[in-house]
């Protein structure tokens, strides 16, 4: 499957290694806030409630758009989270995670 997703995953590459300056347009039912890696650093481990992140990669694409890849992590705080790479295929104009295996750490 890495084959198939090469484009995706260089795409991915080459906008990760840059810096990125996110701003607050997220359309979502939860508040957030966007914070630096320091501050998440910083959190504490315990209790879990109050350690709860989520940090998302740009996003990898390749030259036809139809494919993506973006890693996703998220921690609740101590050994509880989860982290993996979303593969995505636009198929009829919508976005679907393509059925794949991908590493995937839990806890």
């Amino acid at each position: 499957m890495a084959n198939k997703f090469k484009d995706a995953i260089a795409g991915f590459n080459r906008f990760h290694s840059k810096k990125w300056l996110l701003q607050r347009q997220f359309q979502i039912e939860k508040p957030y806030k966007i914070v630096s890696s320091g501050v998440i650093a910083a959190l504490p481990d315990y209790p879990p409630s109050s350690a709860a992140y989520v940090e998302m990669s740009p996003v990898g694409f390749n030259h036809e758009k139809t494919q993506a890849i973006i890693y996703i992590g998220s921690s609740c705080g101590g050994l509880c989270g989860s982290w993996r790479f979303h593969l995505l295929e636009k198929l009829h104009g919508n976005w679907k995670e393509a059925p794949v295996t991908t590493c995937i750490l839990a806890s």
